[in-house]
């Protein structure tokens, strides 16, 4: 057996620091460029929570609730009553029977039931062919950098799933409620430093959020953050990991597709939707990105909208099934998705259906009475 000497060691892990300070290119070896930076990966917990997300990303809260864009309860009243009962099966299904265990452990049913509920949806194609104009991306890779203040700020990561679209998501804000963000004040922290527990190291500076150029579904539409640790996370570090994704994918999104820069503010805002569970418990965060303008605090802000704290369910028992189903999280859920799908436009076979059945019907109706 050969033994090396720690001249050799030391030879070999200069050349490993070499390798991967150095990309081949069709030039040669070119160094990667490097810069310090304050990294937010998605096992960071941050003291401020969403105080201190919203302040790093220059946003503010939106004086409404909820968007107004989003498609009401009542124009999906029937689809939601027509789904309950599949959704309540898939509840069932993650949170009592796993793969090996007798009862499914959280890292399971937590990923399993946003999988399922996506599935059920995607049974509607029939009346909404827009639900089968979407991408669905399992962990994109995120890397994003930006100067906020003093700091330079940097998202990295690979969150859950993301839904996106050909087209942009329809902005939130009008204009108006654009512009009166520029007498709200960004959230301060003092004597809290903002990039207090967020650790400083060398980045490449990239701008990428896991799509290439000429991808057919390049904006994102829905970012599904599912908790899987074994203790679920407080509601506020779920917020600001939600917070933080959404104004990287959206700044990236500005970047590489509208070929904007850096203190620039948008013409026409970029807006996504995020849902994030711990497996009962529902959170659903709207961003809508106004400005790349984050190094001060004055000027046009980022919007947010935040729901959250929103149970699905109360409780689950094998025998007694779902106690206390929560109608108002899953009606939120589907409106969030829906989103920006035309409610109007049915395929023309399912129309042709629906009017021989509903003349089937008729004539049943007129032979009983």
């Amino acid at each position: 057996m050969a033994y090396l000497s720690v001249a050799s060691v030391a030879a070999v892990a200069h050349i490993r620091r070499i390798s991967f300070k150095y990309a081949n290119s069709k030039y040669g070896l070119r160094p990667f460029a490097t810069v310090p930076a304050y990294v937010y990966h998605p096992h960071v917990t941050i003291l401020e929570g969403e105080k201190q997300a919203m302040h790093l990303t220059k946003s503010v809260f939106s004086t409404d609730p909820l968007p107004s864009t989003l498609p009401p309860i009542e124009s999906l009243q029937s689809v939601a009553n027509e789904l309950e009962g599949y959704i309540k099966d898939c509840i069932i299904q993650s949170r009592v029977y796993g793969y090996r265990e007798k009862i499914a452990k959280r890292d399971y049913h937590n990923i399993s039931l946003t999988q399922n509920m996506l599935r059920v949806l995607s049974t509607q194609a029939g009346k909404y062919p827009q639900l089968l104009d979407r991408g669905l991306t399992y962990k994109p890779k995120i890397s994003v950098n930006w100067k906020r203040n003093q700091h330079r700020i940097a998202v990295t990561g690979c969150p859950g799933y993301l839904l996106s679209t050909p087209q942009p998501l329809t902005p939130f804000a009008h204009e108006n409620e654009v512009k009166s963000t520029l007498n709200i004040p960004v959230q301060d922290l003092s004597p809290v430093s903002p990039v207090i527990d967020i650790s400083e190291y060398s980045v490449r500076p990239d701008t990428t959020y896991g799509f290439h150029p000429g991808s057919p579904y390049p904006y994102p539409h829905t970012l599904f953050i599912v908790d899987r640790k074994t203790k679920s996370r407080p509601t506020s570090q779920m917020l600001s990991h939600g917070i933080m994704y959404n104004h990287a994918i959206l700044q990236a999104v500005a970047i590489n597709i509208l070929s904007m820069k850096a203190g620039q503010e948008l013409d026409h805002p970029l807006a996504m939707n995020t849902i994030m569970t711990n497996g009962r418990m529902f959170a659903f965060i709207y961003y809508q990105l106004n400005t790349l303008n984050l190094q001060y605090d004055d000027g046009v802000k980022n919007l947010v909208w935040i729901k959250h704290t929103v149970p699905l369910f109360h409780k689950v028992k094998k025998k007694e099934g779902i106690i206390r189903f929560g109608q108002q999280c899953w009606q939120l859920w589907l409106s969030t998705v829906m989103n920006d799908i035309d409610l109007q436009d049915m395929s023309e076979d399912f129309r042709n259906f629906q009017q021989q059945y509903r003349g089937k019907n008729d004539q049943k109706m007129k032979a009983i009475a």
